[in-house]
């Protein structure tokens, strides 16, 4: 065999390497929702770059304005686009307060995971948690359009975001090297970035009505447990849907005129022997006893009709003596 007819053997040739991140946002939530051992490996050997972690970090507060939205259906009105609000604004809030934390306290165990990671890990967390929030907020508006429970509609809310806070830790914990048997400051970590939650919840109150002066939250000073207790007990200072609040042009004086002074002022300026021709005295159907009266159409009498009938009874009066 002549030298031309050899056969030199070709070295291989090497092929680029996949991209080791795809940047399409529904490939890296399917990362996150149906392969996190595969999110939790690219995690661990710094493949997962800060264009990625911004990507679920923005799909992670679309997710929770869903889901708030879901929630402000049991009042309605201004509700819904306030808690569509303040549902990713406590998401972020609360991851931002306890980032730093986590990164130095993997840090002082021993933990190689870098600043990357750690927003990596985070970012995938909350957008795994908000999908689990998203997937039960239609469940969450049947109940809050056809309930007028709130006790019911808070223990309902609690375990929804319980469920999808579990899920969001758990994968965490899948993404640091050793999770929680290997790092014993991710359960203090996690203790803590549970109770930063609850309180920022507590911060930005009330959720699923309207604060009593119509502004986007209370200022009242509150401890969670504290806030928990009275809205179980129904002691909290909130107010209803604008569906449910009367029709009536003086919607306001009616809400707020205690109903004795509205009784007082009937009697007063309807002085006769029978009390049951003002204006929303009504007879008892019962026994024929002492009238019921309906202070809606009391205080529903303007001032210029107050002030006529007022002139009307004392000319009357004097007629009389």
């Amino acid at each position: 065999m002549s030298h031309a007819e050899q056969i030199v053997p070709m070295s291989p040739v090497s092929l680029p390497e996949k991209e080791a991140t795809d940047f399409e946002p529904t490939n890296l939530l399917s990362l996150v929702l149906k392969a996190p051992r595969e999110f939790a490996d690219r995690v661990a050997h710094d493949r997962f770059d800060w264009r990625a972690s911004l990507t679920l970090l923005a799909a992670a507060l679309a997710f929770d304005s869903l889901y708030g939205l879901a929630m402000g259906a049991f009042a309605g009105g201004n509700t819904l686009w306030m808690t569509a609000l303040k549902v990713p604004l406590i998401a972020l809030a609360s991851l931002s307060l306890c980032a730093p934390s986590l990164y130095v306290l993997l840090g002082l165990s021993g933990s190689p995971v870098g600043l990357k990671q750690a927003v990596a890990v985070l970012s995938g967390a909350a957008c795994l948690t908000s999908m689990l929030l998203v997937g039960f907020a239609p469940v969450a508006w049947l109940f809050g359009v056809s309930t007028t429970n709130v006790q019911f509609m808070i223990v309902l809310h609690i375990a929804v975001c319980g469920i999808g806070v579990g899920y969001g830790l758990r994968l965490l914990g899948t993404s640091v090297p050793s999770g929680y048997g290997g790092n014993k400051v991710l359960i203090v970590w996690t203790t803590m970035f549970v109770m930063v939650c609850a309180q920022m919840l507590t911060h930005f109150r009330p959720l699923l009505t309207v604060a009593a002066d119509g502004t986007f939250r209370e200022d009242r000073k509150q401890f969670f447990f504290e806030h928990l207790i009275e809205s179980m007990t129904g002691r909290t200072n909130m107010v209803l849907a604008e569906r449910d609040a009367p029709r009536s042009a003086n919607r306001d004086l009616a809400e707020t005129v205690p109903d004795n002074a509205v009784a007082t002022a009937a009697y007063l300026l309807y002085d006769s022997e029978e009390p049951a021709e003002f204006p929303g005295h009504k007879k008892n159907p019962s026994d024929g006893a002492e009238p019921v009266a309906d202070f809606s159409e009391v205080a529903a009498i303007d001032g210029p009709e107050l002030d006529q009938r007022d002139a009307t009874t004392e000319s009357s009066g004097r007629s009389q003596r």
